[in-house]
């Protein structure tokens, strides 16, 4: 079975693939479509070096992630169509977007800040570094907690004075990152498919 580019990923098969880091076949197909969305064709045996399935096993996958409406054919028009992005200046003007007043943070694990907007550096630094912390226990509780769901994002509210933010632990491949939203987050948008989709092509999946 020939698989090609006709197929991307819905708002929830994102959520899906970032929310934990397990590789399990079916989050490294959706990271890998996610990662190849608007380039070239993909074929089965290309599918199959990250998922180690193949013939009638990857087209069941497919139709499972289809049915379960993680994925969808690229004409579908209830999900966004995934931009490149190719610049640092293209990276923090959709980055702002993920927010109603353009305040976001981007870290990786220990709270190094790859991207922010919206705040001073300092105010940013803080804020990244309380929100690892937060990440840390967040995860912590959520690991203790029976028949919890891996296909949901985990979130924490930071509130701290006039501050009001969301804390995000976001998974790509086995890195992990923080998204720090202050606000009312706006998520559900082509920028938030773009963002994770340069993170995934930027350092891979596996």
């Amino acid at each position: 079975m020939a698989i090609n580019n006709n197929y991307k990923l819905t708002y929830s098969g994102l959520v899906s693939a970032i929310s934990s880091s397990i590789n399990e076949p079916a989050r490294l197909l959706m990271l890998h479509v996610l990662a190849y969305a608007n380039r070239d064709r993909l074929m089965s045996e290309q599918l199959s070096r990250y998922i180690e399935k193949s013939g009638s096993q990857l087209e069941s996958l497919m139709t499972s992630l289809i049915e379960d409406k993680y994925l969808t054919l690229t004409h579908s028009e209830d999900v966004p169509d995934q931009e490149l992005i190719v610049s640092p200046e293209m990276f923090i003007s959709q980055l702002e977007t993920l927010s109603v007043n353009g305040k976001v943070i981007l870290a990786d694990a220990h709270g190094l800040i790859l991207a922010s907007s919206g705040y001073s550096a300092s105010d940013a630094e803080y804020i990244a570094a309380i929100a690892r912390n937060l990440v840390q226990i967040s995860e912590q509780a959520k690991a203790r907690i029976k028949n919890h769901t891996d296909k949901k994002l985990w979130s924490t509210g930071l509130s701290w004075g006039s501050l009001r933010a969301l804390c995000l632990s976001i998974y790509v491949g086995r890195r992990q990152y923080i998204l720090v939203v202050g606000g009312l987050p706006d998520l559900e948008k082509a920028e938030f498919f773009n963002l994770v989709g340069f993170l995934v092509r930027r350092y891979g999946y596996e």
